[in-house]
């Protein structure tokens, strides 16, 4: 019993861990960098992407794909107008980022909990 609870103490130090580097603006920074054309041109994306998106069409779990897709076009619209960490955020990329998020978070609401299959 007391090596069950070491190993899940010592899991959750590695995860305090990971989340002391990476706090939130080392999150933003790094998706500030992330470059989407260099991403999709790389082989390895094509070779787990279509196969894994094939299988979720296949086995019809929409909701995941519906997942997928609202968490890419999250982070194209924080890339978008989230700005550098000490920088004001003008108010245009605030209304956008605002009402960005509260669209996709309806599509996930509507998909997740009103609409039955």
């Amino acid at each position: 019993m007391g090596e069950l609870w070491g190993s899940i103490v010592s899991f959750f130090k590695s995860v305090g861990a990971f989340l002391k580097a990476y706090d939130m603006d080392a999150f933003l920074e790094l998706l500030r960098h992330f470059n989407w054309r260099e991403a999709f041109s790389n082989p390895m994306v094509w070779l787990i992407g279509l196969p894994l998106i094939g299988f979720l069409v296949f086995k019809r779990m929409y909701r995941v794909i519906i997942l997928l897709i609202t968490t890419v076009a999250f982070m194209l619209l924080a890339q978008k107008t989230l700005s550098p960490p000490g920088q004001s955020m003008p108010l245009d990329d605030l209304v956008l980022f605002l009402v960005g998020s509260a669209g996709l978070l309806g599509v996930n609401v509507y998909f997740f909990f009103i609409r039955s299959d």
